[in-house]
């Protein structure tokens, strides 16, 4: 299994988050949730949610997924 930090190595794990916006979170959780994973049978997280629970979180980005 891949480690989830080598899935975002452009935010270094010091990385000073004082700085980041609310619109760049919800851009770094979408990236995120849509790259398929092969511990997911090559689908995305918010694919393996919708289907678990019917719920199109991709029409949600920035309330379900942060808050």
């Amino acid at each position: 299994m891949k480690h989830p930090r080598s899935l975002v190595p452009e935010y270094p794990k010091s990385m000073c988050l004082d700085k980041v916006s609310n619109k760049e979170v919800e851009i770094a959780v979408n990236k995120l949730n849509s790259r398929p994973r092969k511990v997911l049978g090559f689908k995305t997280p918010y694919e393996v949610f919708q289907k678990l629970t019917g719920i199109d979180l991709t029409k949600r980005i920035g309330v379900a997924l942060i808050s």
